[in-house]
């Protein structure tokens, strides 16, 4: 795991405008994988009991579980839509254009051909950006344990959509954290 659970709440609980929710007893996160039918990855499960079971934020909070569970409405343990073959299909779509041209790649009939309608079933709601726009952590599927970006385009969460020219392939919880970190000042 790359986060230090302990020096990462202390740090969290140190930053202005976060409010971290208490950690969640080991008890307390099976019961509701128990209930939803899914199981979640193990570095997510980590921070929900060692650091902290979600965080307000004035910016982009963090959801806790219940939330993350019940946001969307995709079923959590349903079949996440996308495969790991077009999840690699727009990395390489993204890379290949500037930054400012996203809605010109997500636009293209052969991208759009590929999204499906709604809320996709298969994954939590992680953080939310407002107007229906969230990073999601997939929990079926090839694709399970990688994050997502959902809203008015599906697309996989990479360190690019977060520092404009980054390389790197999608992010999994432990390498989305720091990125969402930086965005609430942490």
């Amino acid at each position: 795991m790359s986060f230090a659970p302990v020096a990462l709440r202390d740090r969290l609980a140190a930053t202005p405008g976060l409010t971290l929710h208490p950690a969640l007893p080991e008890a307390t996160v099976a019961d509701l994988e128990r209930r939803h039918g899914v199981t979640l990855p193990a570095s997510y499960r980590r921070f929900l009991t060692e650091v902290a079971g979600g965080v307000d934020s004035d910016s982009v909070p963090l959801l806790g579980p219940d939330l993350a569970l019940t946001t969307l409405t995709g079923a959590p343990g349903g079949v996440f839509p996308y495969d790991a073959a077009y999840a690699a299909d727009l990395v390489a779509r993204l890379a290949a254009v500037p930054a400012t041209r996203f809605l010109d790649v997500m636009s293209a009939p052969a991208v759009q051909a590929g999204q499906h309608e709604g809320d996709p079933p298969g994954c939590i709601a992680l953080a939310d950006f407002g107007c229906g726009d969230y990073s999601v952590l997939v929990l079926t599927g090839p694709e399970a344990g990688k994050l997502w970006r959902i809203g008015d385009f599906d697309a996989p969460e990479t360190a690019a959509l977060y520092q404009p020219g980054a390389a790197g392939g999608q992010l999994e919880f432990d390498s989305w954290l720091p990125h969402w970190c930086e965005l609430v000042g942490a």
